[in-house]
């Protein structure tokens, strides 16, 4: 549990409170944790971050006070943008990126299921990609959209292109050219990309 909560909080903004009627002005969007009759993980944050005192920010693993909301949500814009650059450049280094909800361990959405188990059974192995799990930060999840220009996830990158979503792949998987189109066989032409199709899955 202990690792984590910890985790989870270094990777978003999070008002950390012991009950509170109503959240601060400006506060709205961040994630709100009420400590209140959760002793375990109160003892968790106070002896990780040294806290003595609640309501607090924890703003990626920094300790702000509630009123230095401004400075929070410039972090917030600065580490959210850092991200998505982050996730635009492994499209850009590595031969395989999916972009996904959950991790290949566990999968979060029947799609994104869907696409492993077909691109496992075609013999794509786990070292053989890398992956980013969508739901871990709304900037990359819009963010991706955007610069694919394709409005549903999954996504698939291979050799830094973007070849399609779960319905252009069964597609091409249908016709037998999946391994290629992967870059598990010959170069594909990428005959089989998104152009001109249309999207279906989750947003």
């Amino acid at each position: 549990m202990k690792k984590e909560l910890l985790e989870a909080l270094s990777q978003r903004v999070s008002l950390v409170h012991k009950g509170m009627d109503a959240l601060p002005e400006g506060a709205e969007g961040f994630f709100a944790l009420d400590l209140t009759n959760r002793k375990e993980v109160e003892d968790i944050i106070t002896s990780h971050y040294g806290i003595d005192a609640f309501p607090v920010i924890l703003c990626f693993g920094e300790v702000m006070a509630v009123t230095d909301l401004e400075r929070a949500r410039k972090k917030e814009a600065e580490v959210n943008c850092s991200f998505l650059n982050a996730a635009i450049k492994l499209t850009q280094t590595h031969p395989r990126v999916l972009f996904i909800k959950g991790t290949p361990e566990q999968p979060l959405c029947k799609f994104t299921k869907e696409l492993l188990a077909m691109l496992h059974a075609e013999g794509l192995q786990r070292e053989d990609y890398q992956y980013v799990n969508i739901l871990e930060n709304d900037t990359v999840r819009e963010g991706m959209k955007e610069y694919s220009e394709w409005p549903t996830y999954p996504q698939v990158y291979v050799n830094h292109e973007f070849i399609g979503g779960l319905d252009v792949l069964k597609r091409v998987n249908e016709r037998g050219t999946l391994a290629e189109a992967l870059g598990l066989g010959p170069r594909s032409l990428q005959a089989t990309g998104p152009q001109g199709r249309k999207a279906t899955g989750p947003q």
